[in-house]
């Protein structure tokens, strides 16, 4: 049984991979931007904005298998309040024909006016759909999880268990060449 399962899986991906589109070799880069303003419309109420810029790029060094770095940063500000955050990932994404799943690992750093750095570790998993514009260029509309792993750290010191998720739905645009 173990033995013909191991088959069914081999002929599956064989299949899956002569339907794919992006060869060895192929790179691509991708930005997502988007900003938000809000306000609660009384009186002595701060309003707050968020601003983040998403910068991500791939090498296929498989034929629709991809090696993906991406940064990802982030600045909100609330009256004189302002925290700033990075997250930089490393992860691999597989690809079948326009939609892709991946997996990675990212570290992030966050900052709160003058204080220490609060640093924290996630598992990344995305998945998600693009769309073409015109040959290759996609629109990315893709969800994305991070789930904490590890502990926090704050400066030297070592914190409480990273038991934190976050999730993303978003829309980005992505170019292959």
């Amino acid at each position: 049984m173990k033995r013909m399962l191991i088959m069914v899986a081999i002929a599956a991906l064989t299949v899956s991979m002569s339907f794919g589109q992006f060869t060895k070799g192929t790179k691509s880069v991708s930005s997502l931007f988007s900003y938000n303003s809000s306000n609660s419309g009384n009186d002595g109420d701060d309003g707050s904005t968020d601003m983040v810029i998403e910068p991500a790029g791939s090498y296929f060094f498989m034929d629709n298998l991809a090696a993906d770095v991406s940064i990802n940063m982030t600045t909100s500000k609330e009256g004189d309040d302002e925290e700033k955050s990075s997250m930089m990932s490393f992860g691999a994404t597989y690809y079948m024909n326009n939609i892709y799943g991946g997996l990675g690992f990212a570290m992030s750093s966050t900052t709160v006016g003058d204080s220490d750095a609060f640093k924290s570790n996630a598992i990344a998993i995305k998945a998600g759909y693009l769309h073409s514009m015109v040959e290759n260029w996609y629109f990315d509309i893709g969800l994305r999880y991070n789930m904490g792993m590890g502990k926090y750290k704050m400066g030297s010191e070592e914190g409480d268990d990273n038991k934190s998720s976050h999730m993303t739905l978003g829309l980005g645009v992505v170019t292959f060449f």
